[in-house]
């Protein structure tokens, strides 16, 4: 079986290899059909099972930047000057106002709670 491995750049420890081959993988496939290569497309798009199909893999390595049980950044590690801090805590409050504002009654319990 051949296989192809892409490798994704910087700014991907939210996406899994998963989420990143698969328009990937789309783009390769139409690229090679208006190229005029649809044996190449039919075998990278196909069958699991079908021995003669190309293998589209990703050498993921973005979970090796998170960490572990968090999610986004930890707010202790952020070095925030006093001005960008009350800006981004106006921003919080503003979005929270409109999920309170806007969300069917039960969805908005979080985000009332947080203001």
């Amino acid at each position: 079986m051949q296989r192809i491995i892409f490798v994704h750049g910087i700014d991907n420890e939210r996406e899994g290899e998963d989420l990143i081959r698969a328009p990937w993988r789309l783009a390769l496939a139409g690229g090679l059909r208006l190229a005029g290569r649809e044996d190449l497309a039919d075998r990278i798009q196909g069958d699991p099972g079908d021995p003669n199909r190309v293998d589209v893999r990703v050498a993921y390595y973005g979970h090796l930047f998170r960490t572990p049980d968090s999610q986004g950044e930890d707010a202790d590690r952020l070095d925030l000057t006093p001005e960008q801090a009350a800006l981004a805590e106006g921003l919080l409050r503003e979005w929270l106002g409109r999920v309170v504002e806007r969300a069917p009654d039960d969805s908005a319990v979080p985000a009332r709670r947080a203001l």
